[in-house]
């Protein structure tokens, strides 16, 4: 049955169909179905819906006629020229992206999000990093600065619970940062092998890796002058240099060739092919373009829809500010490494620069480890409040597809990253150093603090001393007696040391001058 005949109410063709002042939500239904489509095909209840609402829209300028069937309606479409029916879809798509009706599109696409690094417990962990990273620097500070709380209070062992959980925290956050530039890496590799990825994924674990760098250079300064395994320390720190610089020439060298395909202004791109008809993946007039390769990228290779999103939805503004971000983190680190080493460690030999040669460059090095703490602190937090608000703008413009929004598995694991971290730092709280520390040991060492006595490392032993003797709490330094010199290679701690004890005698301290014959025997042991 011929329906164009039987009706007298339709336009002569669909170019004439009208959607001035059309509401969004009537238009963005249909824009959304095509994209998700397998192969740009029309959706029959849809599509007849937006063919009514213009036919709506010419007849209250044209004439005044009732509502005609869908079914009549979706006939008189398929009965169109094929040119006319791709002009309609990149009408629809003009509209649907336009300013005022973006957002309701967005929401209506299928967007998974980058839940790996912007999931809620994603941002739980960094969080927790932060606070705990600034907890640390201030208490530590606070004690090279000249806070020395009595050792059996409460004060004096949270600050040896932070001085001494402070290197398995330096060595969490040296291995999360490890583990988050590899990441980056490899995300960059598949996208420069050819696989479909996101500018927002790409973007975000670069910019996250960055991050993962400036919590460590605050602990690594915080502990620098008790630290044991130097040498492995400074491999592990050339080892993250590498990855750093690897990662950030593959992100600038392959940058713009993903934002060329992720910014493709997809309406007019349709519009420069010749004849098409609507659709595309078999289409021969879509296929056999050869200006379209970003189009077939984008409509075609994309299977899950996040690149239709990024075209349509992504804020170019946004990515702007984020590639400038990236940029100013990876020239930061450049500069401030190479002046590190050129001014503060010296490592060209450069006799201009020895510090005896000039009082600046000694208060120089005596505060540098503040001074790069210090303005490491507010880059970390600088960065993680940007990510927030940059990731918080861009699912505004989401669905409910958005896995940002959800807690996953892996998240939760990561949050957990910092849990043995924060227990190690609890019992030394609760229970003091030794005992503590001597915890994380099997029975056959056992822990004991040590101090430096006119250049010779030596077991502390305390007893008990009357208040007259001037001490506030009744405990001071008693007369020490050497067991052994005790150097910094006899132990895993900064200010103490693990000792194996076959027996308890052979651990006993006595009493320096009470017998000097047995001292003496004791040391030559």
């Amino acid at each position: 049955m011929d329906f164009t005949n039987a009706t007298d109410w339709f336009p002569s063709n669909i170019s004439l169909l009208k959607y001035d002042n059309v509401p969004c939500a009537n238009i963005t239904p249909w824009t959304s179905a095509w994209l998700v489509s397998d192969k740009g095909g029309f959706n029959y209840p849809i599509t007849a819906e937006i063919v009514r609402i213009g036919i709506r829209k010419y007849w209250n300028d044209q004439r005044n006629a009732s509502t005609p069937p869908l079914l009549e309606i979706f006939s008189w479409f398929f009965e169109q020229e094929d040119t006319l029916k791709g002009q309609m879809t990149i009408q629809m798509l003009e509209i649907s992206s336009s300013e005022h009706c973006r957002k309701d599109l967005c929401s209506k696409l299928r967007w998974m999000g980058v839940s790996d690094l912007a999931g809620r417990g994603m941002l739980a962990t960094y969080f927790i990093q932060c606070i705990m990273v600034t907890a640390y620097f201030a208490i530590h500070t606070a004690s090279r600065c000249g806070w020395k709380p009595r050792r059996r209070t409460k004060s004096g062992w949270l600050l040896a619970a932070v001085q001494e959980s402070l290197r398995p925290f330096l060595d969490a956050t040296l291995l999360f940062s490890i583990a988050l530039n590899v990441a980056a890496i490899v995300t960059l590799s598949r996208s420069y092998y050819g696989e479909s990825e996101t500018v927002t994924m790409i973007m975000s674990s670069v910019y996250i890796a960055l991050y993962g760098v400036f919590p460590s250079i605050v602990l690594h300064s915080c502990a620098a002058p008790h630290m044991r395994r130097r040498i492995e320390r400074r491999l592990m720190w050339v080892f993250i240099a590498i990855l750093v610089l690897v990662m950030c020439i593959m992100f600038f060298s392959m940058l713009k060739s993903e934002l060329d395909t992720s910014f493709t202004d997809l309406p007019r791109g349709l519009r420069e092919i010749s004849g098409w008809d609507g659709t595309y993946d078999d289409n021969t007039k879509f296929n056999n373009n050869n200006n379209n390769n970003d189009l077939k990228k984008l409509l075609v290779d994309d299977k899950d829809d996040q690149l239709k999103w990024e075209s349509l939805c992504l804020n170019q503004r946004g990515v702007l500010i984020g590639f400038r971000a990236i940029l100013g983190l990876a020239s930061f680190l450049v500069a401030s490494g190479f002046l590190s080493l050129t001014f503060v460690t010296n490592i060209f030999r450069i006799p201009q620069l020895r510090s005896e040669r000039s009082r600046f460059l000694r208060k120089i090095r005596q505060h540098w480890w503040m001074i790069s703490a210090v303005v490491s602190i507010v880059i970390m937090w600088a960065i993680v409040i940007v990510f927030c608000v940059l990731r918080d703008r861009l699912n505004d413009n989401t669905g409910d597809s958005n896995e940002d929004k959800k807690w996953t598995f892996g998240q939760i694991l990561a949050v957990a990253t910092w849990a043995p971290v924060l227990m190690e730092a609890l019992i030394i709280w609760k229970q003091g150093p030794e005992k503590g520390l001597s915890g994380l040991m099997s029975d056959r060492f056992e822990v004991f603090e040590v101090a430096d006595l006119g250049g010779q490392r030596v077991i502390k032993s305390q007893v008990h001393l009357p208040p007259s003797d001037g001490m506030e709490d009744g405990y001071g330094l008693p007369e020490i007696s050497v067991i052994s010199p005790l150097t910094s290679r006899h132990g895993s701690l900064s200010d103490s040391t693990a000792m194996e004890t076959p027996g308890v005698d052979e651990m006993r301290a006595e009493p320096m001058g009470a017998d000097s014959e047995s001292n003496e025997k004791r040391q030559n042991a």
